[in-house]
């Protein structure tokens, strides 16, 4: 296997993952020469030489026998991957870039742009640098060993003689889901319109640590948290990714999300983030209200521990319609 250079996931609605999605996907990917693939059950893991017919042909069987997950794998011939995961309710696609292809990740970057800038059709995307996808969610302490790893500054459980387990939550790029999108901190990250409905847009840009937030045509962003993609193990970067993920409260956030989906509620000295209606538009539709609380810091704390609320007001859309903030006795 090929090193990677990158690793890019972009996740898309279910309803939206069509086969002419997949199919106008790749025309549009235009530097990833597609010559065979395989899917999961319809060719058997068997790899088949690619062309629209025969793969729109096999996507169908897929579909049809499961509806609701099935997983292709593309491959042209620098060694470069592109995965198809069908999931219930969001799909996703990850892009493996290995390293003799590095001049084509810029051409990946502004793909992505344009996913997120025509009609929202992704909802989120992120770029982990090389392997750190995998590093980030690794549990077993085993793998840095046989790879040659440090486990300096990783939290290790010892469960007892024979079982430790890394803590994978503690690491700033673990990745967290609600309804299959991707709640985390990388590198590069994109953000649509339906994900400002989870976390308001105008949390993302008032963070100020970031070393690029860029607003988009149609106001999707995109935040470049570090300035060399290579330098991902440093310190600095480290600390800039945990950062940002207490800043937007992350797991606080899918949380919130969960208890909001489930009208759940928990002691409100217990929770970093609330979500509530409260209000409604001038056209009667309600406004979710997000109550962050924080610290001096502005990062996102349990409420016992903030000194100040802040408050996002977003509609049906999307749009922050108001921010309000006070300070907590």
């Amino acid at each position: 296997m090929k090193a990677k250079t990158a690793e890019i996931r972009i996740y898309v609605s279910s309803e939206n993952f069509t086969i002419p999605f997949m199919l106008d996907f790749l025309k549009k990917a235009a530097f990833f020469k597609t010559v065979r693939y395989e899917t999961d059950r319809a060719n058997k893991f068997k790899e088949s030489q690619f062309s629209e017919s025969n793969f729109a042909k096999h996507v169908e069987k897929e579909e049809k026998a499961f509806k609701h997950a099935f997983a292709i794998t593309l491959h042209d011939d620098l060694g470069n991957e592109i995965f198809f995961y069908k999931q219930k309710t969001t799909s996703f696609i990850t892009i493996d870039i290995v390293k003799e292809a590095e001049e084509h990740l810029e051409n990946w970057i502004q793909f992505t742009d344009a996913l997120l800038e025509k009609d929202s059709v992704a909802i989120c995307a992120c770029l982990y640098p090389e392997n750190d996808g995998f590093w980030q969610q690794n549990p077993d302490p085993a793998q840095y060993e046989f790879h040659g790893r440090s486990l300096e500054g990783v939290t290790v459980i010892h469960h007892n003689a024979y079982l430790s387990t890394i803590d994978v939550k503690s690491l700033p790029g673990y990745s967290n889901y609600f309804n299959e999108i991707w709640f985390g901190s990388t590198w590069m990250m994109w953000y649509g319109k339906d994900y400002f409905r989870m976390i308001p847009k105008e949390r993302f840009v008032s963070f100020d640590q970031a070393f690029e937030i860029r607003e988009l045509p149609g106001g999707a962003i995109r935040i470049q948290l570090f300035e060399h993609r290579d330098a991902y193990e440093e310190k600095a970067s480290r600390a800039i990714q945990q950062r940002f993920r207490d800043y937007l409260g992350v797991d606080d956030a899918v949380q919130a999300l969960e208890d909001a989906e489930h009208q759940q509620e928990r002691d409100w000295d217990d929770v970093a983030i609330e979500i509530v209606t409260e209000e409604t538009d001038a056209s009667g539709a309600p406004i979710q209200q997000y109550r962050f609380y924080v610290d001096e810091q502005g990062q996102a704390v349990i409420r016992s521990q903030a000194v100040r609320q802040i408050t996002y007001g977003v509609n049906g859309q999307g749009e922050t319609v108001f921010t309000h903030e006070e300070e907590l006795e």
